[in-house]
């Protein structure tokens, strides 16, 4: 058996792969603690650019609970599910699974989509033509979609299913039951991962527009890569459910968009404002739309971010209850993940926040 033979899977729960984990944030000094070594072993993380931390660490294919000490204080990552505890502690969970290369190659990286294929998750060298990478699936989840960048080309490996047509060709991995893990009684929602735009026709005009946000406390400035016809965009992941105002700074001038919610705050500033929630169905099919209270005549698509792992972010305007619907290939269903609400003798789905 190799790496890359997926068809002797006891084997492969023995070995171990560097996992990273990430900080995006502020802090000056930042470490990971893991429930499988009882809290008691801090693993230094170090910078890889401006309010980004990363550390490897090699780890077997089992679910794992981590937290991040941020300049001494004890912290959550909204890049990463979150766990809650009976007692209301909160951490951090994935599910390292170990994915493989064969090659005689310099540098193999994997990109999942799980992550929306953005993140680098770097594989290490474990034999002569083996390469192997631990990627942080989150639970609940019984398939992902993966690539590999290999010597800067993206590739597929012929020791997984392969999908899609040849020039967009993705691996698929799929768990078999005894690697699922399951928790939906206490698991938070995926990080809400937001597209921000900043468009000058319909905005105003710009050359240079950043953000700031009030979770960061206003103290940093995330600029927006500038695209074709003047669109501005910026990529940032939240932790659901959790409210969130943010400003423009555009040509040096603080302004607010019309493409977002807004609110007035205590002293009068105005400010935009959403609270973003991650709605997911899990289920196999062709295509996954969602009608919600906000507007019932409006059907939202979702995407398929894995095999049967379809996922939208929503931007709430202000807290309340909200109902929603899925559309799955032309059937209106309810999930099982979420509550229910009976109106006017129909039954949706329901989330609070």
């Amino acid at each position: 058996s190799t790496w890359g033979n997926f068809s002797n899977l006891s084997q492969m729960s023995q070995q171990t792969a560097p996992l990273t984990l990430r900080w995006i944030g502020e802090g000056s000094e930042v470490s990971v603690f893991l429930n499988t070594e009882n809290w008691m072993q801090p693993h230094e993380l170090f910078p890889e650019s401006a309010n980004a931390w990363s550390t490897e660490l090699f780890v077997p294919s089992n679910p794992i609970e981590f937290k991040f000490v941020v300049d001494g204080e004890w912290h959550v990552s909204s890049n990463y599910p979150i766990k809650r505890q009976a007692d209301g502690t909160e951490n951090n969970i994935v599910h390292p699974i170990i994915l493989s290369w064969r090659g005689v190659n310099d540098q193999v990286c994997a990109f999942t989509s799980f992550d929306k294929w953005a993140i680098r998750h770097p594989a290490q060298r474990v034999g002569d033509e083996q390469w192997a990478v631990a990627v942080p699936c989150p639970p609940n989840s019984h398939a992902f979609e993966f690539q590999f960048l290999v010597d800067g080309k993206l590739q597929v490996s012929s020791d997984y299913e392969i999908v899609g047509f040849v020039i967009d060709q993705r691996n698929v991995y799929t768990l078999l039951d005894s690697e699922k893990f399951y928790d939906h009684s206490s698991l938070i929602s995926s990080a809400a991962n937001i597209r921000f735009v900043w468009d000058s026709d319909s905005d105003s005009q710009a050359n240079d527009v950043a953000m700031r946000f009030d979770t960061d406390k206003w103290a940093i400035d995330y600029y927006l890569d500038r695209h074709a016809n003047e669109m501005f965009h910026l990529f940032r992941s939240f932790r659901p459910f959790k409210p969130i105002q943010f400003k423009f700074l555009v040509d040096g001038n603080w302004v607010v968009s019309s493409k977002y919610p807004t609110t007035t705050t205590a002293d009068g500033l105005l400010n935009n404002f959403f609270i973003p929630v991650v709605i997911e169905w899990r289920q196999p099919a062709q295509c996954v739309e969602i009608a919600t209270s906000l507007n019932w005549n409006n059907l939202l698509p979702l995407t398929e971010e894995g095999v049967g792992w379809w996922q939208i972010e929503l931007l709430l305007p202000h807290h309340g209850e909200y109902q929603f619907k899925f559309l799955v290939d032309g059937e209106w269903k309810l999930s099982n993940f979420y509550g229910s609400a009976v109106t006017n003798g129909i039954e949706n789905n329901v989330i609070t926040c």
